[in-house]
């Protein structure tokens, strides 16, 4: 009976933990996009290619979109310096980043510091 009750109260912890967006490392691959322009809508000319990379010059967030539209905001060494390291990512039509996955206020965030283009 103890090791039921504490097989359940483990169980529930490690639900509580995701729930409130403990962390796990995993490998994301989609497009790098304007985030603040995708989340209001705007046609995706807008908030891919050279205008997100001109948002991301400007040290605006950027996002990653997945195939099957799910977005991340990319956190981390790779936004530092006004997202220097993604700048020559903005115009791939796939990234992969791995990194620490979590989620605040509903919102996917991936911290990381490594990412590569996606041949096709």
């Amino acid at each position: 009976m103890l090791k039921f009750a504490a097989a359940l109260m483990t169980g529930l912890f490690a639900d509580a933990a995701v729930a409130q967006g403990a962390r796990a490392t995993e490998t994301i691959t989609g497009q790098l996009i304007d985030r603040g322009g995708y989340v209001v809508g705007r046609p995706s000319s807008e908030y891919t290619g050279v205008h997100a990379r001109a948002c991301a010059l400007e040290g605006f967030e950027v996002g990653l979109l997945t195939s099957d539209g799910r977005v991340y905001q990319v956190k981390g060494e790779l936004t530092t310096d006004n997202n220097a390291k993604l700048l020559q990512y903005m115009l791939v039509q796939k990234v992969t980043i791995t990194g620490e996955v979590s989620e605040k206020d509903g919102q996917l965030i991936i911290a990381a510091s490594d990412i590569k283009e996606q041949k096709r």
